[in-house]
């Protein structure tokens, strides 16, 4: 693969072939993956708190389902 320089840009060069833009600079890289795994675990975060939520909303519904039973047999 060939590639040239892009004046201006001392990070980026540009492959002859496809005329595609590339970004040369591995320490970018490198944060750039290490923030996409931030954000995926926080994702993954967040989705178990939601469904922990969930399940918490339907005990909470079965609770009050088997007071309301209970006291209803005691009118």
């Amino acid at each position: 693969m060939k590639h040239t320089k892009i004046d201006g840009h001392p990070d980026l060069i540009r492959d002859v072939k496809t005329n595609a833009v590339l970004n040369n600079n591995k320490s970018e890289y490198e944060k750039y993956l290490i923030s996409a795994q931030i954000k995926k675990l926080q994702k993954n975060k967040v989705e178990k708190i939601e469904e922990e939520l969930d399940t918490l909303k339907e005990d909470m519904a079965e609770i009050k389902d088997i007071l309301k039973t209970v006291l209803g047999k005691f009118q």
